[in-house]
């Protein structure tokens, strides 16, 4: 029997957790097949109420998956509830920016949290743009070569539940070749509601080179679909911020109604931090440069081209 594990990161677990895991997914699937629970507790050793116990919490999580803030789908049960407590606030998974803020070294001062929790939110921050990679080297050195995050970040792209970490690569290796590319992939999802960004998808390619900095698309739906695209990016090895008119915070939003909402997709999650902090500040050639144009084309965004003709003009007539 294939297991699926709902994880996009498996980088802080012990063994001891991923064979919990495991007996979890067996469990759920033997229940959905019809098995009863006293056989399956027969198989595990335990409990005909603690596997029904395990059961109904591996339904909920299942019927809930989509409605989850990314960063607590990425973190195990441990790390989760240390961050709840430390924070005393049960949406702080939902504001990764908050637990980035405080720093690795004040991480270490949370109650229950050891090397391999720390190493699992670090992974998973960096993941999702709200950690550089110059943080995490200051922290565990200036060569990460040997270090436990790097040896987590290398060769597991191809593995069930886990996925590459975004700009680890040197600037300039053009080491993202999947195909089809999540342009494509998300043209071919949600074509149909996608309003503005159709050429700069098909050409994706140009962002898994590196040659283009920031991709932006609009789409529309109601909260629901947001929420699965949201979720849909996040399994990719990309930087990326979404909002709506009503900001970043998707999971609020009211379950009615439909709404534009505002991607931007980077290699770079400085670029999307700098996004996300200055959007309303920066300026159209700016703009240019983020989205990769010709320097020739970002020049004709530089200047107020009406008031330079309109100084000719005048030059002309004094002339005269």
């Amino acid at each position: 029997m294939t297991l699926t594990l709902r994880l996009t990161h498996v980088w802080g677990l012990t063994k001891m957790e991923i064979d919990y895991q495991d007996r979890e997914e067996q469990i759920y699937q033997m229940r959905k097949a019809g098995e009863t629970f006293s056989k399956i507790a027969s198989k595990f050793n335990i409990s005909s109420s603690r596997a029904n116990q395990i059961y109904k919490k591996k339904k909920h999580r299942e019927d809930n998956w989509d409605t989850w803030p990314p960063l607590r789908k990425m973190l195990s049960y441990r790390s989760r509830i240390s961050l709840i407590r430390h924070f005393q606030d049960e949406d702080i998974l939902s504001k990764p920016h908050k637990i980035a803020e405080i720093g690795l070294t004040n991480m270490l001062k949370i109650k229950n949290l050891g090397r391999y929790s720390l190493q699992e939110i670090t992974c998973s921050l960096y993941s999702l743009g709200y950690m550089s990679y110059e943080e995490l080297a200051n922290w565990y050195g200036p060569d990460l070569d040997n270090s436990p995050i790097q040896k987590d970040f290398s060769n597991k792209a191809g593995k069930p539940g886990t996925r590459k970490g975004t700009g680890i690569d040197q600037p300039g290796v053009p080491s993202i070749s999947t195909k089809p590319h999540l342009g494509k992939l998300l043209l071919k999802k949600y074509r149909d509601r996608i309003t503005t960004g159709f050429d700069d998808l098909e050409k994706f390619e140009l962002v898994d080179r590196l040659e283009k900095p920031v991709l932006n698309f609009i789409f529309y739906g109601q909260k629901k679909i947001i929420l699965d695209v949201y979720n849909f990016l996040s399994k990719h090895p990309y930087s990326f911020f979404m909002k709506t008119k009503r900001g970043p915070d998707i999971w609020k939003l009211p379950d009615r109604g439909t709404r534009n909402a505002y991607v931007y997709i980077s290699r770079f999650p400085n670029l999307i931090k700098f996004i996300q902090k200055y959007e309303n500040e920066i300026t159209n050639d700016l703009w240019g440069l983020l989205y990769g144009y010709p320097l020739d084309e970002i020049h004709q965004f530089t200047y107020n081209w009406e008031a330079w003709d309109k100084k000719m003009e005048m030059k002309e007539r004094d002339a005269i």
